[in-house]
C-alpha cells in the first residue's frame, strides 16, 4: 500500500500520532468514509480509550462528521478541504456529501483496501494515466472516460477512471511478476444496475449463476470494452477483482476474502 512518509507527516501536524495519520490517508485517498471497526482492523488496537479519543479528535478538529445509520451504526465523513488539502487531495470528491449507497459502496472498497494492503495502488487519476499511456503504451482513447459539460463558453472535460474502484499491480499467483488488477465494488443491494454502468462495461450481459465468474483473454488496446460478466443472483456486499495482462490481457473475477458486510 502506498502510503507516503512525507504526507503522513503533513497529517500529524494537526496532531494526530503515525497510525492516525494513516489511516486517514488511506480513507481519504480511497474512501471518504469510515467506520470505528476499519480504524481498529488498520491500527490492530481494540475498541475502548484509543478508538474513543480518535473520534473525539477528528470531530473536534473539525475534519470529520458522523452520522447514526440504522443496521450500520456511527459512520465517518472525512470531509475537511483543509486536511484533504494538506496531502495535496483537494480536488478529491471524496469529501463531498454522497448518498446513502455511495456511502455503503465505499465502506465496502475501505474493507477491501484493508485486506490487501500489501498491493500497489494506482491512487489518483494522473497516476492511472501515466501507468498505461506513458509504461503501457496504451492510447489515452482507449481508456475509460466521461465527458463533463461545462458552462455557457466553457470547452467540455473529459475525466477518466470517474468510478474511483481500486486499480492496482498484484502477482495472480505467488512467485509470479505483478499485473494490472482491476476491481469492481457491489455495495451488496441485490442490484445489478451499478454493474450494467461499470465505466468499462458499456453493455454488460449478465451471466448465468452457475458460471458466473469466467476467464477471458482481450488485447489492449481493445476493440471494443471488456464484458467480465455478473451473477444475475442477489449479491452479498464485496469487491471483485480482474486481473490484466499487456499486450494479451488476462482478465477474471474473483471473491477475495476479507470484505464483509460493512456494520
Amino acid at each position: 500500500m502506498n502510503i507516503p512518509r512525507n504526507q503522513v507527516e503533513l497529517l500529524m501536524e494537526f496532531g494526530y500520532t503515525e497510525p492516525e495519520a494513516q489511516f486517514l490517508y488511506v480513507v481519504a485517498t480511497h474512501s471518504g468514509y469510515f467506520i470505528l471497526r476499519q480504524y481498529l482492523n488498520f491500527t490492530g488496537a481494540h475498541r475502548g480509550k484509543r478508538s474513543s479519543q480518535f473520534a473525539r479528535k477528528i470531530l473536534n478538529n473539525g475534519h470529520a462528521s458522523v452520522r447514526d445509520y440504522m443496521g450500520y451504526g456511527s459512520i465517518y465523513h472525512l470531509f475537511s478541504r483543509t486536511l484533504y488539502g494538506q496531502i495535496e487531495k483537494g480536488n478529491l470528491r471524496n469529501r463531498r456529501a454522497h448518498s446513502f449507497e455511495f456511502i455503503r459502496t465505499r465502506l465496502v472498497l475501505l474493507d477491501f483496501i484493508l485486506a490487501n494492503r500489501e498491493v500497489e495502488y494506482l491512487e489518483t487519476e494522473p497516476d492511472k494515466i501515466r501507468f498505461f499511456c506513458d509504461k503501457l503504451s496504451v492510447a489515452k482513447e482507449f481508456l475509460p472516460g466521461k465527458v463533463y459539460e461545462g458552462g455557457p463558453g466553457s470547452r467540455p472535460t473529459i475525466r477518466y477512471f470517474v468510478d474511483k474502484f481500486p486499480l492496482f499491480l498484484a502477482p495472480p499467483l505467488p512467485g509470479t511478476p505483478p499485473v494490472v488488477t482491476f476491481s469492481y465494488v457491489d455495495s451488496g443491494l441485490g442490484s445489478i444496475s451499478g454493474f450494467l454502468n461499470y465505466s468499462w462495461q458499456p453493455d454488460p450481459r449478465p451471466l448465468p449463476a452457475a458460471q458466473p465468474y469466467p476467464a477471458l483473454e482481450i488485447s489492449i488496446p481493445p476493440r471494443n470494452r471488456v464484458n467480465a460478466g455478473i451473477s444475475t443472483t442477489a449479491m452479498p456486499s464485496r469487491a471483485t477483482a480482474a486481473r490484466v495482462r499487456p499486450p494479451i490481457v488476462s482478465w477474471s473475477t474473483s471473491r477475495p476474502s476479507g470484505p464483509a458486510n460493512s456494520s
